[in-house]
């Protein structure tokens, strides 16, 4: 009986198939594979997208109209009008979000954990991975073959982030792009997250003959080889981008490949002095904002700058984001950057690491500038690790390097011209005690300056105490000073009870707290001691929106760590910490 079902079930299966025409992409007709695999490959992505907190968008093709042949009951919705009108009543607002629509469709699945053990158990790992590569794979197929056929001539916008895309693939698309007959009308092109390392990758890409419109070219956070960029560069010579307005190389890593030939090899230096030739009016006439991610130094530095400084720059460019490395410069190399930097119209956000002596001169030629430098955005960085080697092995007093940044710091607050400061960051310093008169004028600057866009401080490797410092921070804080503060990072800084009581105290007597704090880090820090109050403030909404406390010391164990832990407990227990909090220790 059993074998004349099967063979029952097979006939069955060969007569519908003959029947009808059903596409072999829909996963529920695919033989061998069922949507069981997919339902829980898909709550997978879904519970991984949040726990990384990365944005998700999910797409639905029903290649076969399934919805449309399940016969229809009197009186009732087809299915594709129940699905629908269960987004209208699920959405709030109207249009549904991504993660909406794909609990919608799988409240009602409930993926058993056996089917996902079954899945990460198999040949090729985990359900999620297969599916997800076979899709991206199939997408770009697809994609490529759309573009070829000229089905996509009037798309303006195509995003490729994160989306495993690869030199490969992207090649596919730029050779459809080529052949296509009716031309391709894409005016941005996104393509962050992603490792380009040949030369000829955005030569072939973007195009006169392929992209002829494109206005916005976006690698922000991928990975590029210098020679990668150098082929950009002379993308950029060929005039193939007439009404590029943005190039977005924000977040981007210049990194050579270990295989990279030797005969092709490009250093970074001469990668960005190409990139830097390619940076004038005639080649790229309607180009507005330049966002340089890789920190420029040495030649570098000085190529892009003069180039943005000179009469062939890009006449309509009004939006300039650079970060600059003057770490281990030479001193009068560096006040020629400096000068350059604060005479340049266009520059929007900056962002500079540099030692002691350059960060007082760039502070005043800051103060003593005849006119006000256009930023909107500023980044200081002031690291002197070798001279703090130095000291600390006696062969000179750093102290007095210390002095002089503080100084220069007060001088500039007092003046106002920090008052676009994002994000202020100390590293390797040796600050005087605070009983210091020459100490008084820092913390009382500290204490009244206004930046209220400020929203990172760090203190990292700090010698000397700091609770006299911290004491300054929380006055600010008590008068509001810094309203958008995001995150306070204390590494390896001697802060004790007083320092705590000082900051925490000083925000339980403040009006607004600090609303927009996500993330306070204590490593290796006395901060255990003076737990209490953090906890206090804690309870008493000052941090509502506090998602990550760092807590890294070596005697957590001991009375203190235990009465840390315990607040924290507390904490939780009153709802004081925002509901996506995580602690590490």
């Amino acid at each position: 009986m059993c074998l004349l079902a099967k063979l029952f079930a097979l006939l069955m299966d060969e007569r519908l198939r003959e029947q009808t025409s059903l596409n072999n992409r829909q996963l529920g007709f695919r033989k061998g594979v069922g949507t069981r695999e997919a339902i829980a490959a898909l709550a997978g992505l879904v519970a991984s997208s949040k726990a990384r907190k990365l944005p998700l968008l999910a797409a639905f093709v029903d290649f076969s109209k399934a919805f449309d042949k399940v016969p229809r009951v009197e009186g009732e919705a087809s299915p594709a009008e129940a699905l629908s009108e269960s987004f209208r009543r699920a959405s709030e607002p109207p249009k549904p979000s991504a993660e909406k629509c794909i609990y919608i469709l799988l409240k009602g699945a409930k993926p058993t954990s056996q089917g996902v053990s079954e899945m990460a158990s198999g040949p090729d790992g985990y359900g999620m991975a297969w599916l997800s590569l076979a899709a991206i794979k199939k997408a770009f197929e697809e994609l490529a073959e759309a573009v070829e056929e000229g089905r996509l001539e009037y798309l303006t916008t195509l995003n490729l982030r994160n989306s495993g895309l690869d030199e490969e693939r992207l090649q596919l698309l730029s050779s459809a792009a080529f052949a296509a007959d009716r031309g391709f009308s894409l005016e941005t092109l996104i393509l962050g997250g992603a490792t380009f390392r040949k030369k000829e990758t955005f030569f072939k890409l973007v195009r006169r003959v392929t992209m002829p419109r494109l206005k916005v070219l976006c690698l922000g956070n991928s990975v590029l080889s210098p020679t990668a960029l150098k082929g950009l560069a002379e993308g950029l010579l060929e005039g193939w981008t007439m009404y590029l307005e943005c190039l977005d190389l924000e977040g981007v890593c210049l990194e050579s490949p270990k295989d990279e030939d030797d005969e092709e090899k490009v250093t970074r230096e001469e990668s960005i002095g190409a990139l830097a030739g390619a940076l004038k009016d005639f080649y790229v006439f309607n180009l507005k904002t330049f966002k340089m991610g890789p920190y420029l130094q040495d030649k570098g530095m000085e190529s892009v700058l003069s180039a943005l400084n000179s009469d062939d720059a890009p006449q309509r460019l009004q939006n300039v984001h650079l970060n600059l490395l003057f770490c281990g410069m030479d001193e009068d190399r560096a006040k020629q950057c400096l000068h350059a930097s604060l005479q340049l119209s266009s520059l929007r956000s900056l962002d500079v690491k540099m030692g002691v002596t350059h960060a007082v001169s760039f502070l005043q030629g800051l103060m003593n500038s005849s006119k006000t430098p256009p930023w909107e955005s500023l980044s200081l960085t002031v690291e002197e690790e070798a001279l703090f080697q130095l000291a600390s092995k006696g062969v000179i007093d750093f102290t007095l390097f210390a002095t002089e940044i503080l100084r220069a710091i007060a001088d500039a607050l007092d003046a106002g011209c920090l008052a676009c400061l994002r994000k202020l960051s100390l590293c390797y310093m040796e600050f005087l005690p605070t009983s210091s008169p020459k100490v008084a004028l820092f913390l009382d600057s500290l204490s009244t300056a206004k930046l209220p866009h400020l929203r990172d401080l760090e203190f990292s490797l700090i010698d000397n105490g700091f609770d006299g410092y911290l004491s300054a921070l929380g006055r600010g804080v008590k008068k509001g000073n810094f309203p958008n503060l995001k995150a306070l990072h204390l590494r390896s800084v001697p802060v004790w009870k007083e320092g705590m009581t000082g900051f925490f105290g000083n925000l339980m007597d403040s009006e607004n707290g600090l609303p927009c704090l996500e993330k306070v880090e204590f490593n290796n820090t006395g901060a255990p001691e003076g737990m209490e109050v953090f906890v206090e403030a804690l309870l008493a909404g000052k941090m509502p929106n506090l998602s990550e406390i760092c807590v890294i010391h070596d005697y957590l164990g001991n009375e203190d760590g235990l009465m840390m832990m315990q607040g924290l407990g507390e904490a939780v227990k009153g709802g004081a910490l925002c509901r996506n909090c995580t602690s590490k220790g």
